[in-house]
């Protein structure tokens, strides 16, 4: 019996990879649950999303219409987020600021 729910509690966390929402998801529903602040910030586990934003670091993101710049920032466990809400603005060379000191500083 204790070997089956192991095997059962296995099961699980294989399968429960499959079934993560987005991180894109999360930081909507986030700046959504907060009611369209002008800023917020969070943090979420690395395991616990599917990391569809990898390589983006400093970006703009539209929810409802709204436009917020998001630093974007990993320190493993987590990813951490900072939301403000801003005009729309090319953040490309921003972007590629904050990659450059990601790799320099290793992580």
């Amino acid at each position: 019996m204790l070997r089956q729910m192991k095997l059962t509690k296995s099961v699980q966390i294989l399968f429960c990879y499959k079934t993560r929402p987005k991180a894109s998801e999360v930081l909507t529903n986030h700046i959504r649950q907060c009611k369209l602040p002008h800023w917020t910030s969070f943090f979420v586990k690395y395991k616990s999303v599917e990391n569809d934003q990898f390589g983006k670091s400093h970006f703009n993101w539209n929810v409802d219409g709204i436009n917020y710049h998001i630093l974007r920032t990993g320190c493993f466990p987590f990813i951490k987020y900072h939301c403000t809400r801003r005009p729309f603005q090319n953040l490309e060379q921003e972007n590629d600021f904050f990659t450059f000191l990601k790799v320099v500083n290793l992580g």
